[in-house]
């Protein structure tokens, strides 16, 4: 993550919100530091969330962590704060019918400062992006793994509107969708948005 993003977005008097990753080891080493030792600013514990044999509970905790930057003190000027967010998940083994948790914890940098139950809102509508979106074109359309080198746009571009026609459609499942009008053509031509 350029220092140059947050540039850009200061220039277009815009706000951002960005996960921290590993690349940036100095920078999340302080960080993580910071979160451990500040107060948070504020705290949100999100409600306990039941579905698909998991239950996963997450707290986001919103910090000033600038006076913690030393390595890292040129990124002052662009962090207004740090987001540290811990999610545990309990998983049930349906073979062993056993739970299992797993504990992970991501801190996000943002250039304003927000309260902590504004920023949990913000970063979960970014994963329901992500999961209906993005998971969707890699898993089910395979878009990372394609080989297709010359004007690679242009079957993006495809992609896209067959996952509009199908969303249109109130498609739930995807991959079966297109594995059903793969074998029936005229079913794929009656569907609401493509012919007409």
């Amino acid at each position: 993550m350029p220092k140059k993003t947050f540039e850009a977005v200061k220039r277009a008097h815009g706000q951002l919100i960005v996960q921290l990753k590993d690349n940036q080891k100095n920078l999340l080493r302080e960080i993580r530091e910071g979160c451990e030792i500040l107060t948070p600013l504020s705290s949100h514990e999100a409600p306990l969330e039941k579905g698909r044999n998991r239950l996963e509970s997450r707290s986001v905790q919103v910090f000033d962590v600038r006076s913690c930057l030393i390595e890292s003190h040129q990124w002052k000027r662009y962090i207004a704060c740090a987001i540290r967010v811990k999610r545990s998940t309990e998983l049930l083994d349906t073979k062993t019918n056993l739970w299992k948790t797993r504990a992970e914890t991501a801190y996000y940098l943002c250039s304003h400062c927000y309260d902590a139950d504004y920023v949990a809102k913000v970063i979960r509508e970014h994963w329901h992006i992500e999961n209906r979106n993005h998971y969707v074109r890699d898993v089910s359309l395979h878009e990372d793994s394609s080989r297709i080198r010359t004007r690679p746009g242009i079957f993006a571009r495809l992609r896209s509107v067959a996952l509009n026609v199908l969303r249109v459609n109130q498609v739930s499942n995807v991959k079966a969708a297109l594995f059903e009008n793969a074998l029936d053509f005229d079913g794929l031509l009656a569907m609401k948005g493509l012919m007409h």
